[in-house]
């Protein structure tokens, strides 16, 4: 193991598993002034403080080298973190580990009059991919077809609603982080809410 990757690796591992500092100090006993110098590289974790860390990761010694734990370059079609699949709606997440970014695809099936509205601490963006849709943003409409971009700022209201009754319409979406730390404190809400071939249910979406 090369001491002078470690505290790159813990970081990169710690992003892509969605986890705070906070929540590491709390399972450590570590302090958050502590595991910032560790990873910052500016200060040698001991083995037992390393090994508390690792524990709390979820991880082995050995998973600091390998590169499966680095920011991804190609996420499968199955691998997308499913977030919510009902009344003809569904979204999954599209997460490359990247700090201030993560993505989505939205699809709602013909006739999808009733999808669920939210509000979010970050900006998106999303790229209509296929077929129309009409979103609205605190109560104004706009239509989006095919090839069409549109901008919705953080704490706005707002849902999508497809009219079409034969053809789906398929979404691609950017969310932009402040920082790494805003990114993690919401996939660290997010994750402990869904379980595998799980949802949120309606009420815990009117707001996210």
């Amino acid at each position: 193991m090369d001491p002078s990757n470690i505290h790159i690796n813990l970081r990169n591992i710690r992003k892509i598993k969605h986890m705070t500092l906070k929540e590491i100090s709390q399972k450590t006993g570590l302090s958050l002034g502590n595991l910032s110098n560790i990873e910052r590289g500016l200060r040698s974790p001991t083995l037992e403080n390393l090994q508390k860390i690792c524990t709390a990761m979820g991880i082995s010694f050995t998973d600091l080298l390998e590169k499966s734990m680095e920011p991804r370059v190609l996420i499968r079609a199955d691998e997308r973190t499913r977030l919510v699949k009902e009344n003809g709606y569904s979204f999954e997440i599209i997460d490359f580990g990247q700090p201030n970014y993560a993505f989505g695809v939205q699809v709602l099936d013909p006739g999808d009059n009733d999808s669920l509205e939210w509000i979010h601490e970050f900006d998106e963006i999303g790229f209509v991919v296929s077929g129309s849709m009409i979103t609205y943003i605190d109560g104004k409409s706009y239509a989006a077809s095919k090839g069409d971009c549109i901008f919705i700022e953080r704490g706005k209201r707002h849902n999508c609603i497809n009219e079409s009754q034969s053809s789906p319409c398929v979404s691609f979406w950017t969310r932009c982080y402040d920082d790494p730390e805003q990114k993690s404190n919401y996939f660290s809400k997010l994750y402990k809410k869904l379980s595998p071939g799980e949802s949120d249910s309606p009420s815990e979406n009117a707001k996210r």
